[in-house]
């Protein structure tokens, strides 16, 4: 029996090589109570016995079954975090269970010429034996993905119900149109607020209007980078605000966005945003004047926060909104199935079903300290931790991130409170100008 696992990250064949010069790339919060933390450090957990020396790859035989599967950066390139090591970990332990199976594993950009979504798109007609069968893509790209035709359903190839175990979010991920397109295994993005409960001894208003009239409240958005921007699109959905319009374009409507970019404005005329902190573009900054005792309420994503350390004296709230807390957006990570061969399709799904099984994903969440899309993954954390007590109700109130909020768009309302905080625009002039970005 052959067990192996290859990892490439050259290319992937010399033919492939040549073939390329004929491809042409392209990819073009409800209510809730503060949560205090007073050691709100991640419960430690023992971390996985990663295996030392690497598989040596045997000769290929007639009777070998090659997988290929291709993963984002994001997930597998080998860095201080023990994540991508454990992913990598866990498919090498599947192999070893299989006769005869052959796993090439390689790592990928999603989009952009030499990405996985480009070779999917030019590859099938020249070189299709080199192209992946299981791939891990952005989940709010299911969708487009799937009606791009590169991917295939799982209806007919996982059992359907492990969709229902999922948070709602990442359900609307996975089915379109009675299709359930990927598996989403992980959500991430989901932003809250942390606050230093000894220097703000009240409870942190739900309600953004009273919230910015607390005199204790010193707070920090970093509004330089996408965060920013995530965030006056949560105000923007909340108030009402629309994406499409009735001809199904992208459309931002201004009256509503510049009521959003004056709630921006009153923080910083009642001195309740931190001007010097919230125009940074990386939320570890907003963490560094945090731990500084420069701000005291910073808003940062799960992420961010499960990697911090020495967290005494504070606490979570939900994002504060125009009078309710928001309801969060999430994005996610999900794995799909890309080949059209059905003899790979049984390959691929027997894989994906080892890597998002319970066990399998609680041992890569918390090792890559990414949330789980299955909430029976988070649930023993949930009685150990008040943390993700709260995680869990945000979860299960969030909702995926909308298909026309792009990346350009939500550029365009980080670029808009930029200015308004700044002083460089008032709110009705730059909501003026994102809304003319989408009109004919």
């Amino acid at each position: 029996m052959l067990r192996r696992v290859w990892v490439l990250f050259l290319p992937l064949t010399l033919f492939w090589i040549t073939a390329c010069g004929l491809i042409q790339g392209g990819d073009a919060l409800t209510d809730s109570t503060a949560i205090e933390t007073p050691n709100a450090q991640i419960d430690p957990t023992p971390q996985p016995q990663l295996t030392p020396e690497p598989i040596i790859p045997a000769p290929v035989t007639d009777t070998t079954q090659i997988l290929r599967v291709w993963v984002p950066p994001e997930l597998a390139v080998e860095s201080d975090e023990l994540g991508p090591a454990v992913l990598r970990e866990q498919i090498d332990n599947y192999a070893l269970t299989q006769a005869d199976l052959e796993i090439v594993f390689e790592t990928k950009l999603v989009s952009g010429q030499g990405g996985i979504l480009s070779y999917l798109r030019t590859g099938r007609n020249i070189a299709p034996s080199v192209l992946p069968d299981l791939i891990a893509i952005p989940a709010e790209q299911l969708d487009t993905v799937s009606r791009d035709e590169l991917i295939v359903p799982l209806n007919d190839l996982i059992d359907p119900t492990l969709i229902d175990d999922l948070y709602p979010a990442a359900q609307s991920f996975a089915v379109s149109n009675e299709l359930i397109l990927g598996y989403p295994f992980a959500l991430t993005n989901l932003t809250h607020f942390v606050v230093n409960t000894t220097q703000v001894t009240e409870t942190i208003s739900n309600d953004w209007d009273t919230l910015i009239l607390s005199e204790d409240v010193n707070l920090s958005i970093a509004f330089g980078g996408p965060q920013g921007g995530l965030l006056v699109l949560q105000l923007y959905l909340a108030s009402g605000g629309t994406l499409m319009n009735e001809a199904g374009q992208q459309t931002v409507q201004p009256e509503i966005l510049a009521l959003v970019l004056d709630q921006l404005q009153s923080a910083v005329e009642e001195n309740r945003l931190n001007l010097s902190t919230s125009q940074s573009a990386l939320p570890e900054e907003l963490w560094d004047a945090y731990f500084a005792d420069r701000t005291n309420v910073i808003l940062t994503s799960s992420e961010q926060y499960q990697i911090q350390s020495d967290l005494t004296d504070t606490a979570v709230y939900p994002v504060s909104g125009a009078a309710a807390s928001l309801q969060p957006i999430v994005r996610g990570w999900a794995w799909a199935i890309s080949t059209p061969n059905s003899n790979q399709q049984a390959l691929a799904v027997g894989l994906l079903n080892h890597l998002t099984a319970v066990d399998s994903v609680d041992i890569w969440s918390r090792s890559s300290q990414i949330l789980p899309a299955n909430p029976n993954v988070l649930g023993p954390r949930v009685t150990e931790s008040e943390y993700f007590q709260f995680i869990q109700g945000e979860l299960f109130n969030a909702q995926p991130m909308p298909s026309q909020a792009t990346n350009e768009m939500i550029s365009l309302f980080q670029n808009a409170a930029l200015q308004v905080i700044s002083g460089d625009a008032s709110p009705q002039a730059a909501a003026t100008e994102v809304a003319n970005n989408f009109q004919e």
